[in-house]
């Protein structure tokens, strides 16, 4: 998992880097960062920390949120592996991100921008996992987990540098797969390109 890890940011700071050459933004955001499962059993089952990659689509309209808002269409996807246990969730939510100050362009500070969102849309859980569970005084290996479509949604926190670069936190809700609680926290970097 660290391999992959490395190589995804690796990717990013290549692309980062080709991107900075480039004036002006396009509307797509590519994220890469570690994610934490929150629920006791999905960590149990797999191990609580893996890693996550996403893309984000800002859409040429006001949000519902604030004149301010910054809607988008994002697309996140995160695995967490081991116990030869895997879980994926893949998202697609309509995001607002809201910054809290347009900047300080005397201070020398706008091209540092803190931001809050909220995000509502699909969370898609692929569970496939296998637990002993014992019976009387025998032990029995139990499959878990399906393929489930869910309701989602996610609460973030950010910082935008130069209109292109951040550094995002965010809590993802993505229900519930055999009763096993899928629900993660992720902390991401991302780059406009």
């Amino acid at each position: 998992m660290n391999k992959r890890l490395l190589i995804s940011a690796g990717l990013l700071v290549i692309v980062a880097t080709a991107s900075s050459a480039v004036k002006e933004a396009s509307p797509f955001t590519v994220r890469v960062g570690l994610n934490s499962l929150l629920g006791n059993e999905a960590k149990d089952l797999t191990k609580a920390s893996g890693f996550g990659l996403g893309v984000s689509y800002d859409l040429q309209c006001k949000g519902f949120l604030s004149p301010l808002s910054k809607p988008s269409v994002d697309f996140d996807w995160s695995r967490n592996s081991g116990n030869d246990n895997k879980l994926s969730v893949y998202g697609l939510t309509y995001t607002e991100r809201m910054p809290f100050s347009t900047g300080d362009a005397k201070m020398g500070k706008e091209n540092v921008v803190p931001y809050g969102g909220l995000g509502l849309g699909l969370a898609y859980t692929d569970l496939d996992a296998s637990k002993t569970v014992t019976i009387g005084s025998t032990a029995v290996v139990q499959s878990v987990g399906t393929k489930k479509w869910n309701l989602g949604g996610r609460v973030l926190l950010g910082v935008m540098f130069e209109e292109r670069f951040s550094i995002e936190a965010a809590y993802h809700y993505n229900g519930s797969n055999e009763g096993v609680k899928t629900d993660s926290f992720s902390l991401s970097l991302g780059v406009k390109f």
